[in-house]
């Protein structure tokens, strides 16, 4: 299922609604002292560390890379932009080591 809606950077917010959570009450699961990262998160402003994503898959039964799918979407295209790089990299030096 995409839980996805366009015009959101990230489907965090619609999965804490549904959820029944406010930003507040997540934020305090979370082990924050308020929902104000929550918030950010939610807006793109900020993005949530590699512990605090996990939570957020484990509290909302949702995948982390469902739950920023922008995100994932970034990661996926500069993973295939590296392997470009590193795969001309290696054409290169081999085509080096034939030459001598």
């Amino acid at each position: 299922m995409d839980i996805m809606e366009h015009d959101e950077p990230n489907a965090l917010r619609r999965c804490r609604k549904g959820h029944g959570y406010s930003q507040a009450m997540l934020g305090r699961l979370l082990g924050f002292k308020d929902g104000s990262w929550v918030s950010r998160w939610e807006h793109g402003e900020a993005v949530p560390s590699l512990q605090s994503a996990i939570k957020l898959s484990i509290l909302l039964h949702a995948p982390v890379n469902d739950l920023f799918a922008d995100l994932t979407e970034q990661a996926e295209k500069a993973v295939m932009e590296q392997a470009i790089v590193v795969r001309n990299e290696s054409d290169i030096i081999r085509f080096n080591e034939e030459q001598q």
